[in-house]
């Protein structure tokens, strides 16, 4: 189905996660292509979140993969 009807029966908090949940999905490979970008952004339209919604996210995301990678870091050293 198209993005606007999949977020016409969203509501704010719903919208949100499922904007968060998209990000997470798009930066899965390493990557946002121009495309993902897009449509992160129209969520956002859609949702009237801040301009800047889409980068905080990504931000965080990647902030959250490094954490991640931290933690595997970590427990490759235990064993030594």
């Amino acid at each position: 189905p198209p993005l606007e009807e999949c977020l016409d029966g969203l509501g704010a908090e719903a919208g949100r996660l499922a904007l968060r949940d998209a990000t997470l999905m798009a930066a899965a490979d390493g990557t946002v292509d121009d495309d993902e970008r897009e449509v992160l952004q129209a969520i956002v339209d859609h949702l009237g979140l801040a301009d800047d919604s889409v980068e905080k996210l990504l931000d965080w995301t990647v902030k959250g993969a490094m954490w991640m990678q931290e933690g595997f870091d970590l427990l490759n050293t235990l064993s030594e």
